[in-house]
């Protein structure tokens, strides 16, 4: 729940404090937010095909980055507690609309230019398909299957993990509560809305140095006394960041016109006569919230030209209410100490002027939140059961081996990534020479170290006349160094896929053999 302007309007100066050593912080039982980490990968190139390839592959990039990261963590004295996001509330569906856009535009491109290719057959250039590969990347976005095969490895592994109903925002909050945690890892300012007291934002792992790993160390007390100067810490502001969040905006409801941190605080350059601060006049209206907001909502009237932009639900009085109240009285999951049973229960108690019966009308829930969760709240808890979609997680863990591909290997065991390819949705000229390299090699063509990019696409096509089938796991063999798209060793890949973007796609092959 990204809340607007945050962490750095919102906050004061906590974004100009020094960095801090993690392996100094007292805290070391920490939730993580999942999807921060994944997220870092949206601009790795092989990681963005991985996801947008037919048919979609979860990607070993992942694994080793998350091996890495905790292993170095856990050398600090860190527990880790991963928090999986569940299923997506219904007042969050235009965000992601919104954040999609981009992702659907470039779709849209792909496909239209693929079509075209298809259906002429016309050779592609270099350029182009660069250019179609940039706009794998922009139709790139986490999938299901990257989160499965994250549990899968976590379970492996004993990395303590669980899924949130919905968002991992108030689970991770709900976990601290539990005391299973103290502190948690993410890059989003919205733990703040639900009074996480500690927080380590654009936390840098240094997987080689472990001692060299930094963040930027948030904490609640600070803020409220004063130490980042904020406008926050006046007053009882602080007692009132959902309703902040609420004027902000964030991703439930947006904010009303020309109401920013500004009008919000009062921190005007010049401030207005006889103005008060948005969040002062509510504070002092508590007792009559709904008539306030109305009168919010008179003051800031929206622009006629925004209508294309918003629609009436993007802001009303009930939206706000509802909104405030959900942060107020998040879905989440609670483990029961003694027993191990989950139930699912408001993140703290409704008041007592509603039932359980009506939470999900005082939250602004089309329904009960317990009627999105078919079956034991368990399996969704462990994540055997994906909040996404409701299935089985391990209908996302990738492709397996068919009879066709090779009748002698186990059906349940799955294909190397990239080993099984549709060219009926994406041709073999529009493939980049790395995948095309993963999908030779699988079935045993191992060409030299001279050859081009125009011999492995001539090389992929005799395969599929052919219909050579995959090689058994043992058999196939591993490329010595992509270029471009880069398996790493767990010791040597660091933070290389923080930040890491390719500019060069080139294979490089084991040894020189004749097809």
């Amino acid at each position: 729940m990204t809340v607007k302007s945050f962490w750095r309007d919102i906050l004061g100066t906590f974004r100009d404090e020094d960095r801090v050593e993690i392996r100094s912080l007292p805290d070391k039982r920490v939730v993580v937010d999942t999807s921060s980490w994944v997220h870092k990968f949206d601009g790795v190139w092989e990681v963005a095909y991985a996801r947008t390839s037919s048919p979609t592959y979860p990607h070993h990039a992942l694994r080793h980055s998350f091996s890495g990261k905790i292993r170095a963590l856990k050398s600090l004295g860190l527990h880790l507690i991963f928090v999986f996001d569940g299923k997506c509330p219904n007042m969050k569906k235009r965000t992601r609309r919104v954040r999609d856009k981009n992702s659907l535009s470039a779709r849209e491109k792909y496909c239209a230019r693929v079509g075209q290719i298809k259906s002429t057959g016309e050779s592609v250039s270099d350029e182009e398909r660069n250019g179609l590969l940039k706009l794998r990347r922009q139709m790139a976005r986490p999938t299901p299957e990257d989160y499965a095969t994250l549990r899968q490895w976590m379970e492996d592994n004993n990395v303590e993990y669980v899924q949130a109903p919905f968002e991992a925002d108030a689970q991770m909050k709900q976990m601290i509560v539990e005391g299973r945690a103290t502190a948690a890892i993410t890059e989003d300012g919205d733990l703040v809305v639900f009074e996480i007291e500690h927080i380590l934002s654009q936390a840098k792992v240094s997987i080689l140095d472990p001692k060299k790993s930094t963040c930027q160390y948030f904490d609640m007390a600070k803020l409220k006394a004063g130490d980042y100067n904020s406008a926050l810490a006046a007053g009882k502001r602080s007692e009132y960041l959902p309703e902040l969040s609420c004027l902000a905006g964030n991703d439930y409801i947006d904010n009303l016109q020309n109401v920013g941190p500004a009008a919000i605080l009062g921190t005007w350059k010049k401030p207005p006569k006889n103005k008060k601060a948005e969040l002062d006049s509510l504070i002092e209206r508590t007792e009559s919230v709904r008539d306030w907001l109305v009168g919010l909502e008179q003051r800031h009237p929206r622009k006629s030209d925004d209508a294309e932009e918003s629609s009436e639900e993007d802001w009303s009085v009930q939206r706000f209410i509802n909104v405030r109240n959900l942060i107020h009285h998040y879905p989440v999951f609670k483990k029961c100490p003694l027993s191990g049973e989950i139930t699912l229960e408001p993140l703290n108690l409704l008041p007592s002027y509603t039932s359980y019966d009506d939470w999900g009308r005082l939250i602004g829930f089309d329904k009960h939140s317990q009627e999105y969760f078919a079956g034991d709240y368990k399996d969704y808890y462990c994540m055997d059961v994906l909040g996404y979609n409701d299935r089985p997680y391990s209908e996302h863990l990738g492709p397996r081996y068919s009879d066709k591909e090779n009748p002698t290997v186990d059906p349940t065991k799955l294909l190397p990534i990239f080993t099984r390819l549709h060219f009926d949705v994406d041709p073999i000229e529009v493939q980049p020479a790395c995948v095309l390299g993963h999908f030779l090699l699988n079935r045993g063509v191992v060409p030299g170290e001279d050859a081009t990019p125009s011999m492995l696409r001539d090389w992929a096509r005799r395969t599929v006349e052919v219909e050579k089938q995959v090689l058994n796991p043992e058999m196939a063999l591993e490329p010595v160094k992509w270029v471009g798209f880069e398996p790493l060793e767990e010791l040597a890949l660091d933070d290389k896929y923080d930040d890491w973007v390719s500019t060069r796609l080139q294979v490089v092959f084991l040894a020189m053999l004749k097809y």
